[in-house]
């Protein structure tokens, strides 16, 4: 869905949205009464900028806390970037297509290389767009895509993300996708730091899982990696979104920190297409939801070999004629 605003302003760093009947909640600085009324009183005494005016407006930009800065993408979480921003591209072409006859300008929020490239492989006909800056706008209609404000579940609408990324590599790929059994890595991961990865990654090696560090590869090249990927292992991390671009019907293994855990994974994996196992362990003692963890691998080892002997059997029975 999207939300429609009329005589809407875009105002402050923060981007704080308003109209005459006041701040909406949903925005960035606008989620709790204080903040709104503390914002909106600094805006008032400080100096302000030139205020553009323009038509339709349609707003791809976060405006929730997982974004640290509203106008830009910097710092802001893989699993977000797909669920919710490259879904509120798609929900303004799908609107651009209803309303054929009306000019929309697109406001993006600023993005390093990896974010542009994702934005060029969806390839969203978003006609006139521009990167939002420091101006203040007023728009005779705000459009806000509902996959820019907060949400815990993943929309459907991220399947067709995640096909339409994956057809695109593909077509202008030089390399080959990347094997069948794949471990996605956290190495240097700054939340949930598993102390014992690399004892961890050596025995999957083993198994024949090809380690998937995402740090050394550009956009493109995790789409590839992940494109020929029949088994996906992996800790719980915003790494483990890139199993989207797998062909559905690959089975997805999750472990987790024994301080923390989340469906949101499990969620996405339902959405494309995927199966999907998860591993947990008791914790020993309390301890923060990102604190440092041990994975008990030969526990998990054996969860995961009767997994994948569960796999074998099922392809050789598909495999009968």
């Amino acid at each position: 869905s999207v939300f429609q605003l009329c005589d809407a302003a875009l105002l402050g760093p923060g981007l704080l949205i308003a109209t005459p009947r006041g701040v909406v909640a949903e925005s960035q600085l606008g989620q709790r009464p204080e903040v709104r009324a503390a914002v909106a009183a600094a805006i008032r005494a400080r100096p302000r900028p030139a205020l553009r005016r323009a038509g339709t407006v349609a707003l791809a930009v976060p405006l929730h806390p997982a974004a640290p800065d509203p106008r830009s993408l910097a710092g802001f979480n893989h699993y977000h970037l797909h669920t919710e921003h490259l879904c509120a591209l798609l929900q303004i072409e799908a609107l651009r297509r209803t309303w054929p006859g009306e000019h929309v300008e697109t406001l993006l929020p600023a993005g390093d290389p990896l974010h542009a490239e994702a934005q060029a492989l969806l390839a969203a006909e978003l006609g006139a767009a521009r990167t939002i800056g420091e101006e203040e706008i007023r728009a005779t209609r705000l459009l806000v895509p509902n996959r820019c404000l907060h949400h815990k579940a993943p929309d459907p609408l991220v399947a067709e993300v995640f096909a339409r990324i994956r057809r695109n590599a593909l077509a202008g790929a030089e390399a080959e996708p990347g094997g069948p059994r794949i471990y996605v890595a956290r190495f240097g991961a700054a939340a949930r730091w598993m102390r014992n990865e690399a004892e961890l990654a050596a025995s999957l090696a083993a198994r024949g899982f090809a380690v998937f560090d995402a740090r050394r590869l550009r956009y493109r090249e995790q789409v590839l990696a992940l494109a020929g990927a029949r088994i996906i292992v992996g800790a719980h991390g915003a790494g483990l979104t890139n199993m989207g671009f797998a062909e559905p019907g690959a089975l997805l293994v999750e472990c987790f920190s024994p301080f923390f855990y989340s469906q949101c994974f499990q969620q996405l994996a339902a959405i494309a297409g995927h199966r999907y196992r998860a591993f947990r362990q008791p914790p020993a003692a309390a301890a923060h939801p990102q604190a440092p963890w041990d994975l008990d691998i030969p526990a998990f080892l054996g969860f995961l070999d009767r997994v994948l002997e569960a796999e074998e059997r099922r392809c050789d029975s598909q495999a009968l004629p």
